[in-house]
């Protein structure tokens, strides 16, 4: 650069002199064009680093004061942001006739907060459940089955008789089943008696034989009384437990004075005579 200079200026020819001239202008505006383009680049670069930079803590008040607080950030967050309105499309017509609404109802733009709390409770599954019915008690289990009696009389002792079925179901606590009294008066109505008769002599465990001179000479007071006797000594070992009553004197056989009877004759008060039948027919003998 020097020595095109010093060419210049010694140079012989006046028009080397202005090209010379020329061109030291050129390269100093050049060197100048390049110098301040550099410290502009300079300037750019440190403005990008200084954006960049975070704010420091002891940055200026103001600028402080424009960042939202913590507590600002949460409520922000906090805040739902609005629904739009939405048209609610109109229920189908019910099965049952009921009026379709004519007007659309549509839903003001609101938080989600303020909807869901304006919004029905819905009900509770339990308690829209219909109550199961009560299930049927479980029948009583059936007590101890108490003695079933056969009373086997003579018609003409009916007065005594129907009076000594209603005090043995009375002293047993039992229904008028457990004691079988035939009023009508044993095996003279007809085969189909017979039948029934039989069949609750062998249904009973207990049979209660009413002494009385009418009893004796009654054949089917005997019938029923052999049908015992062979029921009381069966092989099966089931037997039948027979308590002689002696409601009036007469002679007893000699195969049924081998029991123990009971006797209604007085002075014996009635009811004691009662309650030893009861005690025999629960324990099978008489004392």
């Amino acid at each position: 650069m020097i020595a095109l200079i010093l060419f210049i200026l010694t140079a012989p020819l006046p028009w080397l002199s202005l090209l010379g001239g020329l061109i030291v202008l050129a390269l100093i505006g050049t060197i100048i064009a390049l110098l301040a383009h550099g410290r502009s680049a300079q300037r750019a670069a440190a403005g990008s680093s200084a954006a960049a930079k975070p704010i420091a803590p002891d940055a200026p008040p103001a600028a402080v004061a424009m960042l939202p607080t913590a507590a600002a950030l949460a409520a922000i967050l906090d805040t739902p942001a609005p629904r739009a309105a939405v048209a609610e499309t109109p229920p189908a017509p019910a099965a049952t006739g009921a009026s379709i609404p004519t007007s659309t109802p549509t839903l003001t733009t609101a938080p989600v907060a303020t909807l869901v709390a304006e919004a029905p409770d819905a009900p509770s599954p339990t308690a829209a459940a219909t109550p199961a019915p009560d299930a049927p008690d479980a029948p009583d289990s059936p007590g101890p089955i108490g003695p079933r009696i056969f009373v086997s009389h003579s018609t003409s002792d009916n007065e005594f008789g129907l009076r000594l079925a209603d005090d043995l179901r009375a002293a047993l606590g039992a229904d008028e089943s457990s004691v079988w009294y035939d009023a009508a008066g044993g095996l003279q109505a007809g085969d189909v008696w017979l039948e029934q008769i039989a069949a609750e002599l062998s249904d009973r465990d207990v049979f209660v034989l009413i002494l009385s001179p009418a009893a004796l000479a009654s054949p089917w007071v005997q019938d029923e009384l052999r049908m015992a006797w062979k029921q009381k000594n069966a092989a099966d070992g089931g037997g039948k437990t027979i308590i002689p009553v002696l409601y009036q004197p007469c002679a007893v056989p000699e195969y049924l004075a081998t029991i123990q009877y009971v006797s209604f004759l007085a002075p014996r008060p009635y009811e004691e005579a009662v309650a030893e039948v009861v005690t025999a027919s629960r324990t099978g003998k008489t004392r």
